[in-house]
């Protein structure tokens, strides 16, 4: 891989070899426009996950790669192996949110890699819940433990938390119990710009959402319990407090002094109620959706 030497059968950019990094949709190869239809179906190597080559016919004249494991201590190995020829990488919606683009550039350098995106889950899921993007924030947990949320918690804070694992959810309910944030409201989207996409909503305090689609994400609008609902059940509080409206249960929160607040965001309570115990029965109050998306919609895909 940038090798001066090398063939020039694929492009290089100032006499490196250009890998371009294709993102595709939940839909498959109908979510890429013509330009990266091309670029696949002229590529000679075409480097992936087992679910995105398999979305590839066998030809002779092409290589289908799947990914080593581990991948990082392999990479430069495998680029080396493929030699200078037309090289894609296919990865799910825009490779540079949580996904194969930003690995790619950091280890082969930015002249070394063309990103085409697809529309990522990220920018699915903000249009799905109406949240502009300078009053969201990502998260992500791909490949790192659900304890990494707990610095991104604060009042009326909204996240995209990117996840894996159909569990993920119940995961984040029970830290945000555990952090004082057990009437934050939870919305799960599945196989977003897919006919399969769908939605759960519900209460972090009472969520029993079940098994999430494999090709998920969370988005999570924080509210803390206010100090004068300590005595009471968590579950009950939030169950009473939390509405569809959207709005946030008014009263003040405190953070025991035993725990240190990681984050400062200049909002008007800036800790959170210490952790109400949780209760091992569910309730009412998760919600469930599925609904078919027109045509179009089909088009555009999350990142995977």
């Amino acid at each position: 891989m940038g090798h001066a030497n090398g063939s020039d059968r694929g492009e290089r950019t100032a006499g490196v070899q250009v890998v371009e990094v294709v993102g595709v949709g939940a839909s498959g190869l109908e979510s890429l426009d013509a330009a990266g239809l091309r670029l696949v179906e002229d590529a000679e190597v075409v480097i992936g996950g087992e679910r995105h080559l398999a979305m590839l016919e066998s030809r002779p004249d092409r290589r289908l790669v799947p990914w080593p494991s581990p991948l990082l201590p392999q990479l430069h190995a495998l680029f080396d192996e493929v030699g200078s020829v037309r090289v894609v990488v296919l990865a799910s919606g825009d490779p540079l949110v949580s996904g194969i683009g930003s690995t790619l550039v950091r280890a082969l350098g930015a002249e070394a890699v063309r990103i085409h995106p697809a529309v990522s889950s990220v920018a699915l899921a903000r249009a799905r819940m109406g949240w502009a993007t300078e009053e969201s924030e990502v998260v992500t947990l791909v490949g790192r433990d659900v304890d990494r949320l707990r610095r991104d918690l604060a009042p009326r804070a909204r996240l995209v938390v990117l996840t894996s694992g159909e569990d993920a959810p119940d995961r984040v309910a029970a830290l945000l119990v555990e952090e004082g944030y057990a009437g934050s409201r939870l919305t799960v989207l599945g196989d977003l710009g897919t006919p399969a996409e769908s939605r759960v909503d519900g209460v972090a305090a009472s969520w029993a959402g079940g098994a999430a689609p494999r090709l998920h994400l969370v988005c999570v609008e924080c509210r803390p319990i206010p100090a004068a609902a300590r005595g009471r059940s968590c579950r009950d509080w939030a169950t009473r407090h939390t509405t569809t409206t959207g709005s946030s249960p008014s009263g003040s929160c405190e953070r025991p002094p035993w725990r240190t607040w990681r984050r400062s965001r200049g909002t008007s309570c800036g800790t959170s109620a210490p952790a109400p115990a949780r209760s091992a029965s569910s309730s009412p109050g998760t919600t469930r959706a599925t609904r078919s998306m027109p045509s179009s919609a089909t088009r555009t895909a999350p990142n995977g």
